[in-house]
């Protein structure tokens, strides 16, 4: 797969042998490849047997075309039309889809049912924050660490405090997340989770949302095509999902409590998020819609390769995609930002294996330490 167009690279310099039944190796420029029985086979007469032959048969030639195409198919590729569920989501989500004021991107959560119905929550939500009490208690940096998150999240847009006159919970049909901390085993770094999934009288808010559709790339796909041109190009969306606004009715549905200045020895507040969010089911497709959203509405004219990379070079939040010469990635680049910029998508931590390229992108949009790289 990934030498065909280079046939040198696959002519074999040595064949390693095993004994009868067992596999065989061969050697190449490129590496070993192994062949034969894989795996503790009772059946010894099991192996993998490759035939090599040319043909000048259309019909053939159609047959490989399809078995390629079933191999290496792309998302949405599969021949199937969408559920029922996932005509569902996509048309609640195409109705509620528009700008807010700030220019994001704002979906409504997409629920199964028209009015959704769940049970009382809210002392499931205030007990399981005594938990998080107890442990901000002994741990300094657990507590340090927990109130700059929630801090982030109000001070950038991503929650609110809900306002005195929302309170009254009769009025509100609601719902609270429960939310814990955990640490990346290698960064070290602290990411709040809000549980989705958690139930109450036998439902949760994951009970009561559609998925919908798998809208990201197959990443077979992405890596062929990024293997294709001699430039390569790589980015990340900063905080894809959080910058897909949720419809300011469906926000009660996503409230949670937390302590006010991230104090636990005052009375904790009620706050609810503006946002979709890492643990609802819906959130993955919701934000690869606003994205591809994005190409649609921005991606027109000169800047429709661009717009095609979006959709097709991006595993969920990261870009991969690769081009041939200097000047089109720099094109690429500059039109791909522009774009994802529009929807308030911003492009970072990019970085690329061309200086020339690399200079060519701001620097805080860059991945740490690419202006010392030495690619001679």
């Amino acid at each position: 797969m990934l030498g065909a167009n280079v046939p040198e690279a696959l002519i074999p310099l040595e064949v390693i042998s095993g004994f009868l039944s067992e596999p065989y190796a061969s050697k190449h420029r490129i590496g070993l490849a192994v062949n034969g029985p894989i795996g503790k086979q009772t059946d010894t007469r099991t192996n993998v047997k490759v035939n090599f032959t040319q043909v000048e048969s259309q019909v053939i030639k159609n047959e490989l075309q399809m078995m390629y195409s079933a191999d290496f198919k792309d998302c949405g590729e599969d021949g199937c039309g969408p559920s029922l569920n996932d005509q569902n989501w996509l048309k609640r989500v195409d109705n509620s889809i528009h700008k807010d004021s700030e220019g994001h991107y704002c979906i409504a959560l997409p629920f199964k049912e028209d009015e959704p119905k769940l049970p009382d929550n809210r002392t499931q939500a205030l007990n399981r924050l005594g938990g998080i009490k107890r442990k901000l208690e002994r741990d300094l940096k657990f507590r340090s660490d927990y109130m700059e998150f929630m801090t982030m999240m109000v001070d950038k847009g991503f929650a609110e405090k809900v306002p005195e006159d929302e309170l009254d919970v009769s009025r509100f049909e609601r719902w609270y997340i429960v939310h814990h901390g955990v640490y990346h085993k290698q960064k070290r770094k602290l990411r709040v989770v809000f549980n989705c999934s958690l139930k109450y009288g036998g439902t949760s808010l994951n009970d009561k949302l559609l998925s919908g559709p798998n809208l990201t790339n197959n990443l077979v796909g992405v890596l062929l095509r990024f293997r294709q041109g001699a430039i390569a190009i790589m980015g990340d969306v900063e905080k894809m999902f959080y910058q897909v606004r949720v419809s300011q009715k469906d926000r009660d549905f996503l409230r949670y409590f937390w302590y006010p200045e991230g104090d636990p020895d005052q009375d904790p507040l009620e706050y609810r998020l503006k946002v979709h969010v890492f643990g609802a089911i819906s959130s993955p497709s919701c934000a690869n819609f606003a994205l591809r959203q994005a190409a649609i509405d921005f991606g027109t004219g000169s800047k429709k390769e661009a717009a095609d990379v979006i959709r097709s070079d991006f595993y969920v939040d990261d870009l991969l995609t690769s081009v041939d010469g200097e000047e089109q990635a720099r094109e690429l680049i500059r039109d791909v930002r522009m774009i994802c910029a529009s929807g308030k998508f911003n492009l970072t931590q990019m970085i690329s294996n061309n200086r020339a390229v690399l200079d060519s992108i701001p620097l805080n949009n860059l991945t740490i330490g690419t202006q010392s790289l030495d690619f001679e």
